[in-house]
């Protein structure tokens, strides 16, 4: 199949694109809005049938609703996809700032992240469905709600369901319009709580024990932590003490870590407890608490070829693409945790995320669309694609 015949047939389903954009942008679905998550899932449930899938929802009474469709073809190849269904807007929000176009941009919450990752999933499917094309064995398309949250329920699940995949193919937005992920950081969260002893800083100091004093000593040792290969250290927030004149009874931090790869995420673990152990102000207590947020997701043994893939395809419809690492996390770390060849950042591009003036570029819907169902195409003729499914 010529790659000018999947543009053009992503060309003629752009209008109705952007129409389901403008629907989802306008439904509220932030994280833990269960009532709108569900919304999201009773809009797409129809349109994913119509075009041949099973599909079955899965729910958690705090997280909400998890999606899971698949759509059986002729062949051999098994490739996941995976979208998220919750935004980090309150309820409200999409009345307040509702789906608008100027220009080549559309704007909205979650237009970017990750609206135009949901459709470009969809759309892949019924781009391959309006032009007959049935060669792959199994499409699995996955959404989940609490990506936003870390994923802490949905992480298991989307890791079990990769295991069944040859490549999962991730649709969170790449850095820049040219680009596209193959390896990103995990992340790593703690929390230190220092208790002290308030004393009134004139009249008695020398029976206070200054807690923020301790934690800033703590806190120059875990920032030296950002010298281990594969570790990056943000000193996030910090509190502590009451007012002037009187000796902090009471500090807190807040920690986050940018871990490459697991032997970072060991080192990390290694070297905590010694810092937090020690004591240099005496009569402070320490206590701490975290762990790894979203793993890591290194580059998979089988990257090269699909990586080669990405750029081949993209060259074929005029695009001049790029691999890159990403420092931001996403749900692509569970595939990866699953085994699956892992591509992400394939979506259309937009910017600004999680902000008022979140942005995607219009012009970017049909390429990006056209370039993932040209990826599913050769994964499912060329059984070098196939590393797991072929053997």
């Amino acid at each position: 199949m010529h790659p000018n015949e999947v543009v053009k047939n992503a060309e003629e389903l752009y209008p109705q694109f952007i129409k389901d954009l403008e629907v989802l942008v306008n439904t509220d679905s932030g994280s833990r809005d269960l009532v709108g998550l569900q919304k999201v899932v009773d809009y797409l449930v129809p349109r994913l049938e119509a075009l041949g899938c099973t599909t079955s929802v899965d729910w958690h009474d705090e997280y909400g609703p998890f999606l899971t469709a698949r759509k059986k073809g002729k062949g051999t190849s098994k490739i996941l996809f995976l979208a998220h269904l919750d935004t980090v807007w309150e309820p409200g929000t999409a009345a307040e700032r509702p789906f608008s176009i100027k220009g080549d941009y559309a704007y909205g919450p979650g237009v970017n992240d990750c609206r135009s990752g949901i459709l470009c999933q969809c759309y892949v499917l019924k781009v391959l469905h309006e032009l007959g094309f049935e060669d792959y064995g199994e499409l699995i398309l996955v959404f989940n709600s609490d990506e936003e949250l870390g994923s802490k329920w949905s992480g298991e699940k989307i890791a079990e369901l990769s295991k069944e995949a040859d490549v999962a193919l991730i649709m969170e937005g790449p850095t820049f319009p040219d680009e596209f992920i193959t390896s990103r950081a995990g992340t790593m969260n703690y929390t230190i709580d220092v208790t002290g002893r308030s004393m009134h800083s004139g009249v008695a100091p020398e029976q206070g024990r200054n807690a923020i004093l301790e934690l800033a000593h703590k806190l120059i040792e875990v920032q030296k932590l950002d010298e281990i290969d594969g570790v990056r250290v943000n000193l996030a927030t910090v509190c502590g003490g009451e007012k002037q004149g009187i000796v902090a009874g009471h500090a807190s931090a807040d920690i986050d870590f940018r871990i490459n790869d697991w032997d970072a995420v060991q080192a990390v673990k290694d070297a905590l407890p010694q810092i937090m152990d020690k004591c240099t102000v005496e009569g402070t207590v320490t206590k701490w608490e975290g762990d790894v947020g979203h793993p890591p997701f290194p580059e998979h043994p089988e990257s090269g070829k699909f990586t080669d893939l990405v750029k081949e395809c993209g060259s074929s419809i005029g695009l001049t693409l790029s691999d890159q690492f990403c420092g931001g996390a996403s749900d692509a770390s569970y595939t990866a945790l699953g085994g699956a060849v892992t591509i992400d950042g394939l979506p259309p591009w937009g910017t600004l995320y999680h902000t008022p003036r979140e942005y995607l570029d219009l012009t970017t819907i049909v390429p990006r669309v056209s370039l993932v169902s040209c990826m599913v195409i050769k994964i499912s003729q060329e059984k070098k694609y196939w590393v797991r499914s072929g053997k």
